[in-house]
């Protein structure tokens, strides 16, 4: 009876350092330094792209539109010089979406 109880103190003692290396070694990886590294990449994904779509509307707003829409203007004083001013203004109105039914 005595060997039977010393073999099992010997198997859980064994057992026992098997997991107190197992947990060390688990501590001592870095093999989980990579979602760090994934997390930082999509966080710097999403910043340059909220800088670029900031850039973007900046673009628009200051420099596109305000030429296009004094483009469209000149454009539609110079038809109503040549077609009279009822014509190109209901012409106008009906390409702004101002038109009146």
């Amino acid at each position: 009876m005595k060997k039977f109880f010393a073999n099992i103190k010997s198997k859980l003692a064994s057992m026992k350092n098997k997991a107190v290396i197992s947990a060390k070694t688990a501590l001592a990886s870095t093999s989980g330094e990579g979602y760090i590294d994934t997390g930082v990449k999509i966080i710097i994904g999403v910043v340059i792209g909220g800088v670029i779509l900031a850039g973007l509307y900046a673009l628009f707003n200051t420099t596109i539109i305000p030429t296009y829409q004094e483009k469209l203007q000149n454009h539609f004083l110079n038809q109503k010089k040549k077609m009279g001013y009822n014509a190109a203004e209901e012409l106008y109105k009906r390409v702004t979406g101002q038109m009146e039914d």
